[in-house]
């Protein structure tokens, strides 16, 4: 317990200090079925100005020994706080990916960043996105792997 404890603590610290998170207590749905959140991948934002209509920058770090598998649009979900809760956007991704992503471990070069171009309704000013990200390990049918990144964009000025 108190090593899961002090986990959740360095997890939540290095999300802190880089920036990476708010409001990372909203409950969303989506990542059923994923056993291994933010232990196998972790994703950082990379994104110096979070303005609604700018892409956000993903980095996609592969923390295990196993090459993981994407599918073509990196098994990307992004939710959005809207006034009646958590509801799904769509977004387009860069590089667009035709055969699905083979990330290798991280000493083998396993990072991949991408864009993320969501469809942001037009009368917000501020709004929280739940970014997921979910792939596999050793090949298609292998163990589900996800994470997650939280992140707030606004309206220029």
């Amino acid at each position: 317990m108190k090593g899961t404890k002090a986990l959740f603590f360095l997890i939540v610290l290095t999300f802190f200090v880089s920036s990476c998170t708010s409001k990372a207590n909203h409950e969303v749905k989506g990542l059923e079925g994923i056993s291994d959140v933010n232990n196998t991948i972790v994703l950082k934002s990379e994104t110096s100005d979070e303005v609604i209509g700018t892409p956000i920058r993903v980095l996609i770090v592969n923390t295990s020994q196993d090459p993981l598998y994407f599918s073509s649009s990196y098994g990307l979900q992004i939710f959005a706080l809207l006034q009646n809760g958590w509801q799904r956007v769509l977004a387009r991704t860069f590089p667009a990916l035709s055969q699905g992503l083979v990330l290798p471990p991280l000493p083998e070069g396993g990072m991949e960043q991408i864009l993320v171009y969501p469809e942001i309704p037009t009368n917000v000013k501020t709004i929280v996105l739940h970014i997921v990200i979910r792939g596999r390990k050793n090949k298609a049918s292998g163990e589900p792997v996800g994470a997650y990144l939280d992140v707030t964009l606004h309206r220029a000025k």
